[in-house]
């Protein structure tokens, strides 16, 4: 199996239409390569990309977690007049 996916293979792989996949990049959302008319993707990029949609469960503690570094970062700010 080759390193890259072709679009066939990347909309299987990501589990959503082709269409879509379309979409995305042309939106550029999804991370791509295009050799002349070829457009190929890597898995572990389409994953990292597919992670930022990722929805944590409740209780999650890394979420909690960057949201307590988030508010700490805040309440440092201060402001001059």
């Amino acid at each position: 199996m080759s390193k890259y996916l072709r679009r066939k293979a990347a909309a299987e792989y990501t589990n959503i239409s082709p269409r879509t996949l379309s979409i995305w990049m042309a939106r550029r959302i999804i991370p791509f390569r295009k050799i002349g008319r070829t457009v190929l993707f890597d898995p572990a990029e389409l994953d990292a990309a597919l992670n930022k949609f990722r929805i944590a469960a409740v209780g999650d503690p890394s979420i909690r977690k960057r949201r307590a570094m988030r508010i700490q970062s805040a309440q440092k700010i201060v402001f001059h007049d």
